[in-house]
């Protein structure tokens, strides 16, 4: 779904996603992309079971639906692209993306730092990141890189700061 304007997808997502709704149509739905503004996810996003795919862009998102998406047990994608995400740090906590195989992160242009705990999207194997930072304001740092146990893969594009090299050769 595509949107702009100043309530974006907001108007548009509560009328499908309202409590009046029945939802079950949308219940084989596995691919699912969003961009316009959004603010806050819909509440029974939850109830997309087979959601495998999740693309966001220009939402707006506050740190709370990262904790939402780290739910979706079956989300095994997710994209979160220009604006998508406004917090100042994403913070990947214990047991959430469980299935999570690929992430890829670009164009989140307020966040200063990613965290990944341990036991954090346990089946990461792929991660991709394209450079969104303000060179003045400084690098975006990556933590707990290391509790990646299964990464196979590191994209980064765009980048010339900070210690990836270093940071990506002791993980193997």
């Amino acid at each position: 779904m595509r949107t702009e304007g100043k309530d974006g997808l907001a108007d548009c997502l509560s009328s499908v996603f309202s409590d009046g709704n029945d939802i079950r149509p949308l219940g084989d739905l596995r691919s699912l992309k969003l961009f316009g503004k959004l603010l806050k996810l819909p509440e029974r996003i939850e109830e997309l079971p087979s959601l495998v795919k999740l693309t966001l862009q220009c939402t707006g998102l506050q740190r709370d639906a990262v904790e939402v998406l780290g739910a979706l047990t079956n989300l095994t994608s997710l994209r979160l692209c220009k604006e998508s995400f406004m917090g100042n740090g994403l913070h990947f906590r214990k047991k959430t993306f469980t299935s999570l195989a690929v992430l890829e992160l670009c164009g989140l242009v307020n966040v200063k730092s990613v965290t990944f705990e341990e036991s954090a999207t346990p089946q990461l194997k792929l991660l991709k990141v394209e450079c969104w930072w303000d060179w003045d304001a400084g690098c975006c740092s990556f933590t707990g890189l290391k509790h990646l146990t299964n990464l196979m893969e590191v994209h980064v594009q765009g980048l010339d700061c900070g210690d990836w090299e270093e940071t990506c050769r002791n993980l193997v």
